[in-house]
């Protein structure tokens, strides 16, 4: 990556993807940097923290790099090194991450209701996490017919899960304006629930909201 990287103008470098990977056990990352428009590594150094990534941000600055944006999922320390280096580019959050995000309050959501509920009802909602996660395209007949169940004995979960569904249509608008007006509307349905996993979600993608938004006007992402 060096030599390749002294032969390269990284002046030319508009589009970048930053994320980590794990490298080995026990929590060890490193971080990569993709050039989006030609798909080339530019950049991987060990750590998943802003150190981690600031010394190549600074070098593509000294290089007069056009950055018209960066894709990242919401980690503090990414968005930290972005701003510190190039505070007016804009930050596109990652599709993947966010939905992740949903997955994982579906998942805090499902435990909180089981560990509620008598016997013969956890029996009921038993086995339902991956059912839960998964993309409704994606359920089989089985699949789909035990969710409608899962409806009929717990709504909240049903509703949830609707709401996960929901949120990953919001990358198919065509414009910012409609991504905007699904976004508030989400982020409401989501408090509106009462739900204490959604309501953390809720405020976070709120936080980020902007990060979301960039979405409809440069259409990347770290995919």
């Amino acid at each position: 990556l060096e030599h390749r990287l002294r032969k390269r103008k990284l002046g030319q470098v508009r589009y970048i993807a930053i994320d980590e990977f794990s490298i080995r056990k026990g929590h060890q990352y490193m971080t990569v940097v993709l050039d989006l428009e030609t798909g080339e590594i530019l950049f991987a150094n060990e750590g998943k923290d802003a150190e981690a990534v600031l010394p190549f941000l600074y070098k593509l600055k000294r290089k007069k790099a056009r950055l018209s944006a960066v894709a990242i999922d919401m980690s503090p320390a990414y968005i930290k090194a972005v701003r510190e280096v190039f505070p007016a580019v804009d930050i596109v959050h990652d599709p993947y991450h966010v939905v992740a995000l949903v997955n994982q309050a579906i998942d805090e959501t499902r435990r909180d209701i089981a560990r509620d509920l008598y016997e013969t009802e956890r029996q009921c909602i038993k086995g339902s996490r991956f059912l839960l996660l998964k993309g409704m395209e994606n359920l089989s007949k089985n699949g789909f017919d035990r969710l409608m169940h899962l409806t009929e004995i717990n709504e909240p979960l049903y509703l949830v899960y609707l709401l996960k569904e929901d949120l990953r249509m919001f990358w198919a608008f065509d414009n910012e304006k409609s991504g905007r007006n699904f976004l508030d509307h989400w982020i409401s349905q989501a408090k509106d629930l009462g739900i204490k996993h959604f309501t953390k979600l809720a405020e976070t993608i709120e936080r980020h909201r902007q990060g979301l938004l960039a979405y409809f006007n440069h259409r990347i992402s770290t995919a």
